[in-house]
């Protein structure tokens, strides 16, 4: 439940000691359109990654119909599901992994050292995030669920910079603080009645998991490889019925 003692998020034009993922967000601009901002910020996340792509290209290569996604918005495991299916159609060498921040898998500082790990120091993935409006803004804005990429994350302050594919509502973009953010995610999105989290795009084929994050992947990895020392038959059983209740 919202607590209204978070600070509010500010909205930043340049970020001191910006990691990688930074870099790459400031060379593109996603404006989304209604209720697509799960497609706009994949969409970023892909054209980021040097995979051009626009919205449009989403809803086509996936066979994705448009009132599927505007009418009530997807939730996280919905959003990957597309990833997976445009990757493929499209034969893009990419990887995409899941992560939902169930409070019992994943605990703030896993969050925050696989957050990290990705976005300053990995030039070849980015993160699209999956997070409660009203916690990451600290009430000042409402909504529901809001998707966007992942742009810097500063180690010393422990403070998150997102760029936005909302600029016109929120910022291009904005800063706020990474318990918020880790908050953000474990709030359950009420159409799935699952916690929100991250979908991780990544040149690596491997799908090896983000580090304090090994307990958050919760459907299986696109390509599938054998992750973490577990057999193929040892992973799908195990993440199998989470992928069902979707």
């Amino acid at each position: 439940m919202f607590t209204p003692n978070y600070p509010p998020s500010r909205v930043v034009s340049e970020v001191a000691g910006a990691g990688t993922d930074f870099v790459m967000a400031q060379k593109f601009h996603f404006q989304q359109a209604v209720n697509c901002c799960n497609i706009s910020a994949m969409a970023y996340g892909l054209t980021s990654l040097g995979f051009p792509t626009t919205v449009n290209d989403l809803f086509h290569g996936a066979r994705i119909p448009v009132a599927y996604v505007v009418n009530d918005g997807m939730s996280l495991a919905e959003s990957y599901d597309i990833a997976m299916r445009y990757i493929h159609a499209r034969r893009l060498p990419l990887s995409v992994m899941c992560y939902h921040m169930d409070p019992d898998a994943v605990t703030f500082d896993g969050f925050w050292k696989g957050f990290v790990e990705s976005t300053n120091y990995n030039s070849d993935d980015v993160l699209v995030l999956s997070f409660g409006v009203n916690i990451v803004h600290g009430g000042r804005k409402t909504g529901g669920g809001h998707y966007s990429m992942a742009a810097a994350a500063n180690e010393e302050t422990k403070e998150i910079t997102v760029s936005d594919v909302n600029a016109e509502k929120y910022g291009r973009y904005w800063t706020t603080t990474a318990q918020q953010m880790y908050d953000a995610m474990v709030q359950k999105d009420g159409s799935s009645n699952r916690s929100r989290g991250m979908i991780q795009f990544s040149k690596s084929l491997d799908c090896r998991p983000l580090p304090g994050l090994e307990e958050a992947v919760s459907c299986l990895p696109y390509p599938f490889r054998p992750m973490a020392g577990l057999t193929g038959a040892q992973l799908h059983e195990r993440l199998w019925p989470f992928c069902r209740t979707w």
